[in-house]
């Protein structure tokens, strides 16, 4: 297994059917991008969320949900700008973002609930 590859098991798919599972498996917190192919800021943050997945491995979950191919979860939760985060505990909502967050806020953010 490459770097790449590390990191990228590092971080869940998010998907309509699989979306709430995920929430509420284990103790850590879960932070969720929504995103979608089109938008280039939510490009710009992958690589971002690379990193703190694997530098908060074991300690936050990092996933990314596709908004086009995930409608009814971003429905759900009001998506209407990209790129949003959200970082929930026990299925509870803690943090909400719009918009392209740098690693320091994010890494600040995440230590905030962690």
């Amino acid at each position: 297994m490459n770097y790449g590859e590390l990191l990228m098991n590092k971080i869940v798919e998010l998907r309509d059917d699989n979306f709430e599972a995920e929430l509420i498996t284990g103790s850590q917190p879960v932070s969720v991008e929504y995103w979608a192919s089109w938008c280039a800021p939510c490009l710009r943050v992958g690589p971002v969320l690379e990193e703190i997945a694997f530098a908060y491995s074991g300690k936050v979950k990092i996933g990314k949900l596709n908004i086009d191919t995930s409608p009814q979860i971003a429905a759900k939760y009001g998506i209407r700008a990209l790129p949003a985060m959200m970082l929930f505990k026990d299925g509870e909502i803690l943090s909400s973002t719009v918009g392209v967050l740098s690693k320091t806020q994010l890494t600040t953010l995440l230590s905030q609930h962690i």
